[in-house]
C-alpha cells in the first residue's frame, strides 16, 4: 500500500474537516480574544477531525501484516503534525496573554510529546492484528494527543514565567459536570 498517498490524504480530509474551527481560532487569535480555553475546546474539535479522517481513509482496515508501517508511516505524522497546530495555537495565545499583562516575554517553544505517539506506534509494532489496535485511531486518543499539547504549554510557560520571578496563578473551573473529585 502507497503510505505517503494514504497520509496525505488523511491530512487534506483533517484541513478540509476542521476549516471552520481552524478559521475561527485565527480569528480569535488576530482579534486578541483566544484563551487556553478557547485552545482546549479547538484541541477537542481538531483531535475528532483528525480521528474522523484517519477513520474515513482506512474504512477496509490495516492489513496485520503491514501494522507497524502504517503507524510508521502514517499515524505518526498526522499525530505529530496535531500536537504541532495546537502547540502553534498555544503559542499564540500565550502570546497575547503576555502582551495583555504587558510582560515582555517571548512564548517558549514547547516541543511535542513524542512519548505520547511512540506509545501508540509501540503498540502498532507489537500488535498482530488491527483489530486489536483500531481503538488508537478513535476520537479519545486523538483528542488525547491535541488536548495534552495544551496542556504542556500551560505547563511550561508557566514554569517558565515562574522562573522568571514572576508570580503565577492558573484558574480551572469545571465546566463540564465532572466528579467531585475532579472538580
Amino acid at each position: 500500500m502507497d503510505y505517503s498517498t494514504l497520509k496525505q490524504q488523511i491530512v487534506d480530509d483533517i484541513k478540509v474537516d476542521a476549516k471552520t474551527s481552524s478559521k475561527a481560532m485565527k480569528v480569535m487569535l488576530d482579534n486578541g480574544s483566544a484563551t487556553y480555553q478557547t485552545a482546549a475546546e479547538y484541541s477537542k474539535v481538531f483531535g475528532d477531525s483528525v480521528s474522523r479522517s484517519i477513520t474515513k481513509n482506512i474504512a477496509d482496515g490495516v492489513p496485520d501484516d503491514e501494522l507497524s508501517q502504517f503507524a510508521n508511516e502514517v499515524l505518526a505524522p498526522v499525530y505529530r503534525q496535531s500536537q504541532d497546530t495546537m502547540l502553534n495555537a498555544c503559542k499564540g495565545v500565550q502570546r497575547l496573554y503576555n502582551k495583555q499583562a504587558e510582560i515582555e516575554l517571548n512564548p517558549v517553544d514547547v516541543e511535542r510529546d513524542e512519548s505520547r505517539i511512540q506509545h501508540i506506534i509501540d503498540r502498532f509494532n507489537e500488535a498482530e492484528s488491527f483489530d486489536t489496535v483500531k481503538f488508537l485511531t478513535n476520537a479519545n486518543v486523538a483528542r488525547s494527543i491535541t488536548r495534552g499539547a495544551v496542556q504542556d504549554s500551560i505547563k511550561r510557560n508557566s514554569k517558565f514565567h515562574e522562573d522568571s520571578g514572576l508570580n503565577i496563578r492558573i484558574s480551572r473551573s469545571d465546566g463540564s459536570g465532572c466528579c467531585d473529585w475532579c472538580a
